[in-house]
């Protein structure tokens, strides 16, 4: 597999497959102590992505789609192996007042070999990013970032950064492998 594809396709789909992503005062409280950042109430797509975001598009075809799942909308990536694309939002959380991020999210299936901690087979399939403010010029190599994966290889509660080219302001942790039932919700 090529290297460059293969972290393209990593990116993109680890994006958004999740339920719901919350910032938030203390472990799912109170309605009022929350932002509610990737609640979506229909299965309607705005130029390809749900209301308010943006596509993120490397490469390739983004095949995208919000579907029901219980009585919530979820976002659903999907990567054909040579497309790389994602789904984002901007917005502004004060940490001090919400220094909580929950979010649930699905593996249907894991990139054979996948492994963060190797540059050659960094492939991932689900994958969440924060991004902070810039630290410096240009913005695009100077953003520092978390990035919450769901690896194959690498052991879950691994940390480190990314050997990627332009990826050192990007800490990784992950929290879910192949030891991780896929096809159920975490």
């Amino acid at each position: 597999t090529n290297p460059t594809v293969a972290r393209r396709t990593t990116i993109i789909s680890l994006f958004l497959l999740f339920l719901s992503a919350i910032f938030c005062t203390a472990p799912a409280t109170a309605e009022k102590e929350t932002i509610r950042e990737a609640r979506f109430s229909s299965a309607e797509l705005v130029q390809g992505v749900p209301p308010g975001w943006a596509l993120d598009h490397k490469a390739g075809t983004a095949n995208l789609r919000l579907e029901k799942a219980g009585n919530a909308f979820v976002v659903r990536l999907i990567s054909d192996g040579n497309s790389s694309f994602g789904i984002k939002r901007e917005i502004q959380v004060d940490l001090r007042e919400f220094p909580f991020l929950n979010w649930r999210w699905k593996a249907v299936r894991l990139p054979r070999g996948g492994d963060v901690r190797n540059a050659a087979t960094d492939d991932q399939a689900v994958q969440l990013y924060v991004a902070f403010t810039a630290t410096g010029f240009p913005a695009a190599l100077n953003t520092p970032a978390i990035g919450y994966l769901w690896d194959n290889e690498a052991p879950r509660g691994w940390t480190g950064r990314s050997e990627q080219a332009g990826g050192g302001k990007i800490r990784y942790m992950v929290l879910r492998n192949k030891s991780d039932p896929v096809g159920e919700w975490h």
